[in-house]
Parts: C-alpha cells; sequence; structure tokens
C-alpha cells in the first residue's frame, strides 16, 4: 500500500501467536519499516480433529477442532453420550420349598450382576452382588413359606472405585412353597 511518501513491499507476517500478529511493511526506497496489527482470530489456527470415545462413566465426542499451537479448543465437536449397560431379563424363575431359582440374560460388557428381592408389603429390598458373569443363575434361600416376593436383577461395570449400573429388570413374582 501506498502511506504517505513511502513505496511499501507486500508486507510479511510477524510474531504469529493464532489469535492477533503484526504485518510488517517495509519500504523498497529507503527500508524503513512499519508494522499494523491485524486479528488473525481463527485463521492461523493449525487445527487438529480428535474424537474420544464415551465410556459408562464419562461422554466422548466426535470432530472436536483443536489448535496444535495454542491449544484453543475452535469448535466443540458433536457430544457422544455415556454407554448405557443393557438391562439383563429374567429368563427363568422357579420355586422349590423355601428356595426361588432366578436365571438371567448375559449383558455385554457387564463384569457382574445384582440380583434384588423382597417380600410383598417390605418396604425395603434384599440385594445380593455378583461380581462374575459366568454365574447367570443364582438361588435365594432363607425365604418364608406362603409369601409372595418379588424379584429384579441388573448389571453393572465397575471400573476402579466407579460403578456404572443398568436399569432393574422387569419384576417377577413367585410365592415361597412349605
Amino acid at each position: 500500500p501506498q502511506l504517505s511518501y513511502h513505496t511499501w513491499d507486500e508486507g510479511r507476517l510477524d510474531g504469529v501467536d493464532c489469535e492477533h500478529s503484526d504485518l510488517i511493511y517495509t519500504c523498497v526506497g529507503c527500508g524503513i519499516t512499519q508494522s499494523v496489527d491485524i486479528d488473525d482470530s481463527v485463521d492461523n489456527h493449525t487445527i487438529k480433529v480428535t474424537s474420544k470415545a464415551s465410556t459408562y462413566f464419562a461422554t466422548g465426542y466426535k470432530n472436536r477442532k483443536t489448535c496444535t499451537v495454542c491449544g484453543k479448543v475452535v469448535a466443540k465437536g458433536t457430544t457422544v453420550a455415556k454407554k448405557v449397560l443393557k438391562t439383563p431379563t429374567v429368563k427363568y424363575t422357579a420355586v422349590k420349598g423355601k428356595k426361588i431359582k432366578v436365571k438371567y440374560s448375559k449383558v455385554t460388557g457387564a463384569t457382574g450382576f445384582q440380583v434384588r428381592y423382597k417380600v410383598k408389603g417390605a418396604k425395603k429390598w434384599t440385594i445380593k452382588k455378583f461380581n462374575s458373569t459366568k454365574a447367570k443363575t443364582v438361588y435365594l434361600t432363607k425365604l418364608k413359606a406362603g409369601k409372595k416376593y418379588y424379584v429384579q436383577t441388573r448389571a453393572f461395570v465397575k471400573s476402579g472405585s466407579k460403578t456404572a449400573y443398568s436399569k432393574w429388570s422387569k419384576q417377577k413374582t413367585l410365592t415361597a412353597k412349605k
């Protein structure tokens, strides 16, 4: 550009920091320089596109754009919801005297299962926890003869001190025999 009586060159960028930089012009006649502050905003970012898979404990994201120079997140991308464990189903229940046999379905990704039961009219559930995915049949014992019981199961994933649970299965109703 022509500024006052100097003839300026095309200019060069100086001090690029992703957000702001200076454009330095030099006079082709006398060699004096002129600095002009320009706002580059997103134009000078060096973009890296990343994705992070969701887990049972945290959300993930797809196509997040981050500058590798300054670390600024230029575009958040798409959020990916936390993984959710499928709810197991109670496949089979049988009563043998004061004992109830409960068989439930396998759930991919689960590290264990819980089975809960309560007698009709009770407010509190009794929960049995199984830190294994191998046993898919459990026995509930020491039940009261002639009483009606409600039974449910759910899967869980444990990682360190964190635990994520599926929803409880549909309730099954059984009566303990004498």
